[in-house]
């Protein structure tokens, strides 16, 4: 696997919204509901997310799961419904350990295609700055 923020201008074929974690720096303002699915001005952080990729291209998501998961998993499926776009969900058993091993997660997902890692839900898109472009290749290769 590799991890880049180089060429990160060119084509990505889906994205990686690493939706696991508890979003505890958020709880007191989501009432305890997962972060993805907190509204600021009527539209969810995981809806926010998956509409500035749209708006630059990307049309696939990859959702990893973990903390709170069934939640998650139906709110993207109902913004996926009304969005016209591509959802496909991983679990996260091990997401307690942080971001790298939630991301993890989806490496078979990715299917060697290049993909937009995005470690929360919380960050604009706009041309994928200040994202990684993650590249998965096969064991051994760097």
């Amino acid at each position: 696997m590799h991890l880049s923020t180089e060429d990160a201008a060119q084509e990505v074929a889906c994205c990686v919204i690493l939706a696991a974690g508890e979003g505890s720096r958020l709880s007191a303002v989501g009432n305890g509901s997962p972060k993805p699915t907190t509204k600021i001005l009527g539209v969810s952080l995981g809806e926010r997310v998956m509409l500035a990729c749209m708006d630059s291209g990307v049309h696939r998501f990859i959702i990893v799961l973990g903390a709170q998961a069934e939640a998650v998993r139906v709110h993207f499926e109902h913004v996926s419904a009304r969005r016209g776009c591509a959802v496909e969900f991983v679990v996260a058993t091990e997401w307690q350990r942080g971001n790298g091993i939630s991301a993890l997660a989806a490496r078979d997902r990715v299917r060697g295609d290049a993909c937009l890692l995005r470690r929360g839900v919380g960050h604009g898109v706009q041309g994928y700055g200040q994202h990684a472009v993650w590249h998965v290749r096969g064991p051994g290769s760097r």
